[in-house]
């Protein structure tokens, strides 16, 4: 039987714990995205080829300021979201929201390891992927799932949620990026 909690309850201990790996895990969210922004376009310019054609067209269709538009969007929005996530530690939908986050971006980081199999070559975004994404989004679940902070049901269904909607996240984000440089430029 599923344990489904029915009413949070924040100790202060706990909460000040959650505050630190909210904090850790944007970090290393901002450090992983700019290793992606400082290696991807040597990185398109050298395996571009050896990626699916419907890939070759996307990839072909960013502009390099939209991708860097699309990191410097990213990292803001992650610090926000950090901020209001530290401050309303003791409601539940920033439990789920974080849990949503951490799920995300350990599949994100299981991409990086595949597309490196795959290619045989360190990918961008590998490195702090390995070191610093799974860890920390990882101990930040766990942290969840022994605090209570959401239920084991309730993580399978976050992390399908972002297995689904993570190629549209993406997408909305350089697409937001692509009309702010058409706009302002």
């Amino acid at each position: 039987m599923v344990k489904e909690p029915t009413q949070y309850v924040v100790t202060e201990q706990h909460a000040t714990r959650q505050k630190q790996l909210i904090w850790l895990f944007t970090i290393s969210f901002i450090l992983h995205n700019l290793e992606e922004l400082i290696r991807m376009p040597i990185f398109l310019d050298q395996h571009m080829h050896t990626y699916p054609a419907f890939f070759q067209k996307f990839a072909g269709n960013w502009q390099p300021q939209s991708f860097s538009l699309s990191i410097w969007i990213l990292n803001f929005l992650a610090v926000v979201l950090a901020f209001v996530l530290t401050i309303n530690v003791e409601k539940r939908w920033a439990h789920l929201t974080i849990t949503f986050l951490a799920g995300i971006m350990i599949i994100n980081a299981l991409m990086h390891i595949a597309q490196s199999l795959f290619l045989g070559s360190i990918v961008p975004g590998l490195v702090t992927a390995v070191f610093l994404i799974l860890p920390i989004s990882s101990r930040l679940l766990i942290h969840e799932l022994k605090t209570d902070g959401i239920s084991k049901k309730e993580l399978g269904i976050l992390i399908g949620v972002g297995l689904l909607s993570m190629p549209l996240l993406i997408w909305l984000v350089l697409r937001l990026s692509t009309w702010l440089i058409g706009w302002i430029g």
